[in-house]
């Protein structure tokens, strides 16, 4: 899988990431966590979340505040499904207080996984 491999090349390059890996999620518990979004789960953010769910360095809160043990590749921090889901919240509810109809009016059925990073539609 190609996540295997970046993860291979990232342990042999010494990336203060690899030391940091969280366990990956179960297939479930992603797709349920979309779904109360009303988004399908598709493969990529099963196989995403499923290889790893983030690093034990990416501090709770605002993802953006981060340590370099939970960068995975220029500057961008890996999310945990807990900071992807949160974003999306929080982002609903800018959306809602901006009087905008959906969360990122050029990928709705978008969830982030790292700063500007996103899988979906």
């Amino acid at each position: 899988m190609l996540v295997d491999q970046l993860e291979a090349r990232l342990q042999a390059a010494g990336a203060l990431i690899a030391g940091h890996w969280r366990p990956g999620a179960d297939p479930g518990p992603v797709a349920q966590v979309l779904a109360s979004f009303g988004l399908t789960a598709p493969h990529e953010v099963i196989t995403w979340f499923g290889w790893h769910d983030g690093t034990d360095a990416t501090p709770p809160g605002d993802p953006l505040t981060h340590r370099t043990e939970s960068i995975l590749l220029g500057g961008w921090v890996f999310y945990t499904l807990d900071q992807s889901t949160e974003r999306r919240r929080s982002e609903a509810v800018r959306v809602f207080d901006e009087g905008l109809t959906q969360p990122d009016p050029h990928r709705p059925g978008a969830i982030g996984v790292g700063p500007g990073a996103v899988f979906g539609y």
